[in-house]
């Protein structure tokens, strides 16, 4: 013959689940924790882009300065602004003061799913 079944208590009983509920919870905070990565490694991707692009554009603006002729804004801008276009930013501002410095902000706007957008400053021209 058999043996019964050893009866089960109430406190037993009511504890069945509870393993699920805590994997389902931790996972649930593993995957925002991921998507929150994901978001903080879009923003410094975006930055980093932004820095560069502001910088080259800033140099090669300030290489079309010729010391010692009258400077022309216009194409030095021109210039600085293809740069930041290749460089996947969007030139802000551009100015160019007599002495043939150059200052560009540029603006990149991260990818999808997150459009998180950074704008970096640069300056260049001849050394003081």
């Amino acid at each position: 013959m058999r043996e019964p079944a050893p009866s089960r208590s109430r406190a037993q009983a009511a504890e069945q689940g509870n393993v699920t509920v805590l994997a389902l919870a931790i996972v649930g905070v593993l995957l925002i924790l991921a998507v929150g990565g994901l978001a903080l490694e879009s923003t410094v991707t975006a930055s980093h882009r932004a820095r560069s692009a502001a910088d080259l554009a800033a140099l090669a603006g300030a290489q079309e300065v010729t010391p010692g002729f009258p400077v022309d804004g216009e194409a030095v801008c021109r210039v600085a602004g293809d740069l930041a276009t290749a460089n996947g930013a969007q030139l802000v501002s551009c100015t160019v003061d007599s002495a043939g410095v150059v200052t560009v902000a540029a603006r990149v706007v991260s990818g999808a799913p997150w459009r998180f957008g950074a704008s970096a400053t640069a300056r260049a021209g001849p050394a003081p």
